[in-house]
């Protein structure tokens, strides 16, 4: 399940996935825009994509664990604050956990 360019997959731990437009990104968490709804407290499992189009050999992937910690209603969807719990980072290699 990968995508291109400033999109983050989110997979809930019990199945499913849906995709959301990454607005923020820090060590500590995210925010994306989903067209689906998740719940405050909800857990899930998450792919961000780093393009190679910046220059980049290959693609980075993000693939991490967060919560879901503030749910705003959009007109274009719904916002979502979540707090990365932990994650793992690969470009093309083997992955390196953080």
């Amino acid at each position: 399940m990968r995508l291109r360019d400033d999109r983050l997959s989110a997979k809930e731990i019990t199945g499913g996935f849906t995709v959301a437009i990454t607005e923020n990104l820090s060590t500590e968490g995210l925010y994306c825009i989903s067209s689906r709804l998740f719940k405050t407290g909800e857990r899930l499992r998450c792919e961000l994509v780093i393009p190679n189009a910046l220059g980049l050999d290959t693609p980075i992937v993000i693939e991490c664990h967060v919560t879901v910690q503030r749910v705003e209603y959009q007109r274009s969807g719904f916002g979502l604050g979540c707090h990365i719990e932990d994650y793992s980072l690969s470009s093309g290699g083997q992955p390196q956990s953080g």
